[in-house]
């Protein structure tokens, strides 16, 4: 019985650090459309996102691994959509297909430019 309450609560605890994560990404894809990658705060975040600074701290050490996940997220729904663009015989119809797809995903269009904006950042670091 007591294992049964342990594995409910280890349960209850992973869907809402998922829940959290969602919503912090939804924020920051929703801050990155009214500002810059650098003139967002982990404050500022978290009051979009509806979560506590702790719950931010909880999942994400700073706001690049954010960053770094949402970016992971949306580039896998490209390569679960269409297949990754470095196999052997991907043409000009994969790219076509990859910018119609980022295209339908319009709420989320503003992550490509904030991501080369963090590529610059961290070239010139």
């Amino acid at each position: 019985m007591e294992e049964n309450r342990y594995g409910n609560l280890r349960r209850y605890s992973a869907e809402s650090n998922s829940l959290v994560r969602d919503c912090l990404k939804g924020a920051l894809l929703t801050l990155i459309r009214e500002k810059s990658y650098k003139g967002i705060s982990v404050s500022e975040l978290c009051r979009k996102a509806g979560v506590s600074r702790m719950a931010f701290y909880r999942n994400y050490g700073i706001i690049g691994d954010l960053f770094r996940e949402t970016a992971e997220d949306l580039n896998g729904e490209i390569i679960r959509a269409l297949g990754s663009p470095f196999r052997k015989g991907t043409d000009r119809e994969w790219y076509r297909q990859a910018f119609c797809l980022i295209r339908r995903r319009q709420r989320n269009h503003h992550y490509f430019s904030a991501v080369s904006e963090k590529a610059a950042c961290m070239i010139q670091q």
